[in-house]
């Protein structure tokens, strides 16, 4: 079946409960594309981290269990990319913090890798 830019079957509106839900998905899948494409980029990543799970949803409609899972597992992969970049960026900044400070005018200016 068809759906539309929001991953829902065109068609009559959704009962309350469910539109709830889609405005929900439609939501999260928005940030989760947000913070793919910023990575590291500050205030979308914040706005994500600040969000807080409606309290009246109520339980989540059989047909949307799937775009559901798949969601949670797309969470899931870009949590375990930000991870890796945070280690990555602590391996990064122990290196540098590793590096001797030059301090006064005799100072070497350069870092002699090979030698």
């Amino acid at each position: 079946m068809p759906e539309t830019a929001a991953g829902r079957p065109p068609g009559p509106e959704p009962a309350p409960e469910r539109a709830r839900w889609l405005a929900v998905l439609d939501e999260l899948e928005a940030q989760l594309a947000a913070a793919s494409a910023a990575r590291g980029g500050g205030a979308r990543l914040q706005a994500a981290a600040a969000w807080t799970a409606p309290k009246d949803l109520g339980p989540l409609p059989e047909d949307l269990v799937d775009r559901a899972t798949r969601l949670a597992a797309a969470q899931q992969e870009a949590i375990a990319a930000l991870r890796s970049a945070v280690r990555s960026a602590r391996q990064q900044s122990a290196y540098l913090d590793a590096v001797p400070k030059a301090s006064g005018p005799g100072a070497a200016v350069y870092l002699d890798l090979n030698g």
